[in-house]
Order: C-alpha cells, then structure tokens, then sequence
C-alpha cells in the first residue's frame, strides 16, 4: 500500500504522508477531551407528562389509522365485505316482486303430462263403454299403449308386472280399468303422481262418449287452493333463515379475515391493549340499512321498523364480533383461519338447522 502511494502520489495529488502509532484507546481518551460539560436537569416536575385519558386518544387514533390503511390496502376485500349483503338484499327483494303469483299454477288432469305411458284394460263384456275407452287410446300418438287383460284377473296382472319389473310398473303404469256391464272400476298407481283423477277422468269420458258420441269430452283440472298466511308465513321462516344463515357464514369473516392477519403481523404492539375497542367501532359503522329505507318496503319502511332492524344487527353484532376477535388469537394464518371457520360455521349453522328442519313431524306428516 505504502509502495502504491509513493508510485502514485502526484496523480492522488498527495505531497506528503505520515505513519504514527496509535491505539484505538488513544482515539477514544481524545474523542470529546475538549468538548464543554453540559449540566442538564433531569428534574420530573419540569417534564410534561401525557396523562392516561391522552394515551388512550393517541392509542385509538393510531389503530383508527391503522384499520383505515388496511382497508385501502385490502379494498377488494372491504368491498366484497359490503356488497355481497346489499347483492343479496336486492335479489331477494326483486325476485317476489318478478314473480307473477307465489300460488302453484292450475294441473290440467290428461294422459300429455306423463310421457310414455301402458295402459291396461280389463274388458269382461264387450259393451260401449269398453269400445269408447279403446277408441281414446286411439286417438292418442303412439306413446300412450293400450294393453288388454285376458286370462286372469287386474290384480294377477298387475302382481305379474310388479315381479318382472317394478320400477317400470312405477313409472310407466300410470292407470288400468276394469269395464263390465254394471261396474266400471278405475286402478291408478299409488306413486305421488296425481293418478286418482286420471284414472276417474278417463272412464268418465269413456262413458260420456258413449252416451252422447266422441265429441263429447270431459276436462279435469287440479287448481290448487292459494296458500293462506301460516304457510306463507312458515316458507318466509324456513327461506329466510337458511339465507341469513348462508349470509352470515362468509361475509363475516371478511371482517375477521383482518384480525386474523393483524394477529401474524409482527407490528402489532399497539393493538394489544384496544384489540376490541375501535376495531368493533369500525365494524359496526359497516352495518348500515340504508337500502332497506330505498326500496319502502311493507315493514322496512318507517323509522321504527327500521330501528328494529338496526337493533337486530346491533344484538347480532354484539354476539359475533367478540367471538371473532377470540377466534383470531388460535390462527396463524390468515387465508386457513377464514377456509376452516368457513366450514366450522357450515356444520354447527347450516347443517344443524336444515336436519332440523328436515326432522321436525310437522313437515314430515304434512
């Protein structure tokens, strides 16, 4: 180094230099030798303390901070937060309204609503009647068969097909009959298929053409009775809990999805001491039902309609934002804790209510 300062000391424009033996120790005794001493008084009573009522102001405006950088930062998430409610709402306000009427539409009672269809007919007498029921059958295309019984009664008949095949029997022997001079006797299958009133229209439009000729015919409609308000009442209960259940399974945990992260942040020394406070505050500022007041829907429409909504949410909120922030402390990791509390919330909501559903005696002996 020293033989590469003397070869190059006029291009480093160096005149001259010097080697002297000093230690670290020499440089530190030197360091401030001439420096003036400064007396500072450390006296508390001249310090302005930041009082408890301050610190926590100070405290809550930072995590106010904090939440409100996070909601930029994640606003894809806050906005899902938020429209998926308000989607639904409207879905579920609109709908009602596209529909013409809630009531089940008039069946009309013919052979046309059952496909392919087998007939059986147990002729004993050959009399008009008998010839009026063949010739419908033949006016039908050629999907609707007319089978004639012969050698044994409709029962042996019947228990005969049921052995070869009984889901055929089911689904395709929809109605027989058994037509003698006195007696006129209707079969119908016993599956849930509206075949009682099939199996009476046909031998009626049997007799009536042959009383009065073929253009005569017969009509069967099955109109149902509108639904009165307990029913109406009970398929709004079961509706709309199973959507509040559906609804509340997932945003929710949008909401959590940030205590779940803040928890794996290592900056979150802060937050130890107001993990409930604000975070609450800005959560239920989300809850808002201003949409309701839009639509003046009947019992959404007025402010004390509209405050027991509020109420409700407030209750609801009360019960599930707590559990959430608790539930937070046993993740690690965000997108997991969200995924399994998903399917925690399934089971112990969704599934438990519709077996519910599904057992109670009232709608299963309805």
């Amino acid at each position: 180094m020293l033989k590469d300062l003397e070869d190059n000391h006029e291009h480093l424009n160096i005149n001259g230099y010097g080697i002297s033996m000093t230690t670290l120790e020499d440089v530190f005794m030197q360091t401030g030798k001439n420096d003036s001493v400064i007396i500072v008084d450390n006296k508390t009573d001249t310090i302005d303390l930041v009082g408890p009522a301050k610190r926590t102001e100070y405290q809550w405006r930072a995590m106010f901070l904090k939440k409100i950088y996070n909601v930029k930062h994640n606003w894809h998430i806050f906005i899902i937060q938020l429209l998926i409610p308000l989607i639904l709402t409207i879905i579920s306000i609109h709908i009602p309204k596209m529909e013409d009427d809630d009531d089940l539409p008039p069946l009309r009672i013919n052979l046309d609503g059952y496909g392919t269809t087998i007939t059986l007919l147990e002729q004993e007498v050959d009399n008009n009647i008998a010839k009026s029921y063949v010739e419908m059958f033949e006016a039908f295309d050629g999907n609707k068969r007319l089978d004639l019984v012969t050698g044994m009664s409709m029962t042996a008949k019947i228990i005969e097909l049921q052995k070869q095949d009984l889901l055929r029997v089911n689904t395709r022997y929809m109605v027989a009959a058994t037509i003698s001079n006195n007696v006129s006797v209707g079969w119908f299958n016993n599956e849930a298929l509206h075949t009682v009133p099939l199996a009476l229209n046909l031998i009626y439009n049997a007799m009536v053409r042959a009383l009065h000729g073929p253009d005569y015919s017969i009509e069967v409609t099955n109109a149902p009775l509108p639904f009165d308000v307990n029913v109406k009442l009970e398929q709004m209960d079961l509706t709309g809990n199973l959507g509040f259940s559906w609804l509340q399974t997932s945003p929710l945990l949008c909401l959590r999805q940030w205590y779940l992260y803040h928890r794996c942040s290592p900056d979150n020394i802060l937050a130890c001491a107001s993990y409930l406070g604000l975070p609450s505050v800005c959560d239920y500022i989300c809850c808002f039902n201003n949409l309701l007041l839009i639509y003046q829907e009947d019992g959404f429409a007025t402010d004390k309609e509209l405050g027991r909504v509020f109420l409700l949410f407030l209750v609801y909120g009360f019960g599930s934002l707590p559990l959430m922030y608790l539930i937070s402390l046993t993740y690690d990791d965000a997108a997991t804790g969200m995924s399994r509390l998903v399917m925690f919330h399934v089971f112990t909501g969704n599934a438990l209510f519709i077996t519910a559903y599904v057992l109670d005696s009232r709608y299963l002996w309805r």
